[in-house]
């Protein structure tokens, strides 16, 4: 079989060198006023967590230019079947280009960030463009062989991956007026892996109801036009095109409060009432990300996962089979970024406390340490390198779980399913952070194993053979989201721990209180269930359907606000008890 697939975009060119970005495109502003929207700067509170007056900073990923940019992609295989062989080769390719253009729409470049009503903070932006081609698919090969009362499936991919980019340049913009850069045409990266995919199931006693299963697998990680080796790996896309400094709105021009920078911002020091940016690298042409050769080309660099299963199968009775199974999962090729304009001596260690408030885990209070706060000398130097955390230490991350379920077709036209599946996941990369404290300055969590999160999943029919009568129903009940409770400190709470207010005329740090997989939300228990009556017209039937999803109208809050302020404020609940009508016609 074959299969192909051609899309082309064509969006007309944009200009970046206007204060205020046209959102034609965007459809985003929702007021008829949408030239006095984008002049509204936008402001994140972070003490509620809140977005408000403008856009929340964001970028958006389109065609541009006066040009067709293709997303090709192509599929084909062929079996070859035997008694005891059951062969597949295939073939996948995908060829394709984007142009993104990022950081739009933002107010005149600008964002503030505010602490409870008071600001403490801007961004300035520098927008850009970037085009990124991509070339990726796989040759495989697989066979099921069956000897006797084992059959194996054997199976082997190689799957490639490329990434390029066309001469690009870099403009100015408001906040940076000189940056005039162009990057010449190159290959960003050249993967190329090959994976083992092995299975076995064998009939234990030969009659068929008792099958032991086992398989061993390797996948790579999937790779499109984003993420660290698509776009962001483009050199148009690693220069700084944001950067952070204080704001001490104290009224430079003699205005207290006035809710306006009174510095100039095109001045990177420290001056009236801004500190110094957060990256000395803005507007310059070196990108602030140096890419590791390692990471880019060869064979099995790519990031992975291993999985192992075992499982066992049982028919109980007539209809009705047991299957219990345990999977393991583990990943390798992290990649970590070291700041080479920095030391782990550049770094001065610090603690807060908890607040106190029954809600947190053991009523709170606790000490959180191991933060750090790079020393002033070294605040805003950049010099990243990104490549394999291997190179500073030992990093896991793994997943295991047990899964069981049953499943029943009984006399009558019941049909019942059902079951549970119970995991945890282990992350840890303290090693590679006690060289490389930059990383997560904020987070001292390097060690985090959830516990085993449950959930449970059932479904069952049955029709009503006199009335024709459908009776269906869903039940399903699953872990509630990780508690998160970010607290806003200010330097003058952090001072007497680090020895020295923060870095860089920083007025606040915010610090999650609350360890990763130890405290959840509501559980989520749903029931849905349907009730239809099936009419009969000769050889055309139709059915009156009533369904009612979350019957038992739980009200289980599925995102919750992570600020403190508004520590465990719902911001998604489950929709409540709906009934929906319909009448479906076969004919």
């Amino acid at each position: 079989f074959f299969f192909k697939q051609k899309t082309a975009y064509e969006i007309p060119k944009r200009d970046w060198s206007s204060d205020v970005c046209s959102s034609d495109l965007w459809g985003y502003f929702t007021h008829e006023g949408r030239e006095a929207d984008e002049r509204l700067i936008g402001i994140n509170d972070i003490a509620t967590g809140v977005f408000y007056r403008g856009p929340r900073p964001y970028f958006g990923s389109s065609m541009r230019f006066k040009a067709e940019l293709h997303d090709t992609s192509w599929r084909s295989s062929v079996s070859y079947i035997t008694g005891a062989h059951a062969a597949k080769f295939g073939y996948q390719d995908h060829v394709g280009s984007t142009l993104s253009h990022f950081n739009l729409p933002v107010a005149n470049n600008i964002s503030y960030t505010f602490n409870n009503g008071v600001p403490t903070q801007l961004t300035l932006r520098a927008p850009y463009d970037s085009e990124t081609h991509v070339h990726d698919g796989g040759l495989y090969a697989q066979d099921r062989w069956t000897i006797d009362r084992l059959t194996l499936n054997l199976g082997v991919r190689y799957d490639f991956y490329r990434t390029s980019f066309p001469a690009q340049t870099l403009g100015p913009t408001v906040y940076t007026p000189n940056r005039n850069v162009t990057f010449p045409a190159a290959d960003l990266t050249k993967f190329n892996d090959i994976t083992p995919k092995l299975g076995a199931a064998f009939d234990v006693f030969g009659n068929g109801r008792t099958a032991v299963k086992a398989s061993f697998d390797k996948y790579v990680e999937q790779l499109t036009y984003g993420g660290t080796f698509g776009d962001s790996a483009n050199p148009a896309n690693r220069t700084v095109q944001n950067v952070n400094r204080s704001w001490n709105d104290r009224g430079g021009l003699g205005i207290d409060n006035d809710f306006t920078p009174q510095c100039d911002l095109l001045n990177p020091a420290a001056n009236g009432e801004c500190g110094p940016i957060s990256s000395t690298a803005f507007g310059n042409p070196v990108p602030s990300t140096t890419y590791d050769p390692a990471i880019l080309n060869g064979w099995g660099k790519r990031g992975y996962n291993w999985e192992a299963s075992l499982a066992v199968q049982q028919q109980l009775m007539a209809n009705v089979s047991l299957d219990v199974a345990y999977f393991r999962r583990w990943y390798g090729n992290f990649l970590a970024t070291d700041n080479l304009a920095v030391a782990a001596t550049d770094f001065d260690k610090f603690s807060v406390a908890a607040p106190s408030d029954s809600r947190l885990p053991g009523s709170g209070g606790q000490t959180i340490a191991n933060l750090y706060n790079v020393t002033p000398a070294k605040f805003g130097q950049t010099n990243n390198l990104l490549t394999f955390a291997k190179n500073y230490g030992e990093q896991k991350e793994s997943w295991q779980g047990v899964d069981v379920s049953i499943n029943a077709r009984l006399r009558g036209g019941v049909l019942a399913q059902g079951g549970f599946s119970s995991g945890r996941t282990l992350t840890d990369n303290c090693e590679i952070r006690a060289k490389l404290p930059e990383l997560n300055v904020l987070n001292p969590y390097c060690h985090v194993e959830t516990p085993y999160l449950t959930q449970l999943k059932m479904l069952g029919a049955y029709t009503l053979p006199r009335v024709d009568v459908q009776l269906s129903g869903t039940f399903q009940s699953i872990p509630g989201p990780q508690l998160v409770a970010n607290v806003v400190y200010p330097t003058a709470a952090i001072a007497p721990s680090l020895g020295r207010p923060l870095a860089g005329n920083t007025a606040t740090a915010q610090v999650n209180v609350i360890a990763p997989g130890t405290a959840y939300g509501d559980r989520l228990n749903q029931l849905d269930f349907r009730v239809g009556k099936i009419l009969r017209f000769g050889t055309t039937k139709s059915s009156i359907n009533i369904d009612i999803f979350n019957a038992l109208n739980s009200n289980a809050v599925q995102t919750e606000n992570a600020s403190f302020a508004l520590y465990r404020q719902p911001i998604l609940v489950l929709n409540p008890r709906q009934v929906k009508f319909s009448v479906n016609f076969d004919f």
